[in-house]
């Protein structure tokens, strides 16, 4: 799973899946320092090995589509050749923020979603409200001038 950071991105969510074939074939490496270089931030990470079941789950919006039952042994298979068409692809990435937080949720369901602000909203913040908290705080704490204990200092706040 990867969070976008990058400038050229809006600020989303996204799910991607290094398929079978692609772990099969070593190619892991290569597809996770693309992903970086394109200004994805990986929040998550885990490798599983999909049941029959867990793969309709996820496919469900597929479960219609002529070519579900193909997709769903590709998922599930060990040995299978790399993927060359649109269904049997060597990742698979969120079509759209909603589809990707279910998505997210399906394989990470203890990540917390929370919009990350961005740089110039986190200065802001921090000039606002964090810089001047400190300051009243090293100010009555000079003004203390608490014990030469080296933990008063710390306590006294």
């Amino acid at each position: 799973m990867v969070r976008v950071t990058s400038a050229l991105f809006p600020m989303d969510s996204t799910l991607c899946i290094i398929k079978p074939d692609a772990m099969r074939l070593g190619y892991k490496q290569n597809i996770c320092h693309m992903i970086h270089m394109f200004g994805f931030n990986v929040i998550a990470e885990a490798t599983f090995k999909l049941t029959r079941v867990r793969a309709e789950q996820f496919y469900r919006a597929h479960s219609q589509m002529p070519y579900f039952e193909t997709l769903i042994r590709f998922m599930i298979r060990i040995r299978a050749l790399y993927g060359t068409d649109g269904r049997m692809n060597a990742v698979h990435g969120s079509d759209t923020v909603k589809e990707a937080e279910w998505e997210i949720k399906f394989f990470f369901p203890t990540v917390i979603l929370e919009p990350y602000p961005s740089s110039q909203d986190a200065a802001s913040y921090f000039k606002e409200h964090v810089q001047p908290l400190l300051l009243k705080g090293l100010t009555a704490l000079a003004k203390a001038k608490p014990a030469s204990e080296p933990n008063a200092a710390v306590v006294s706040l």
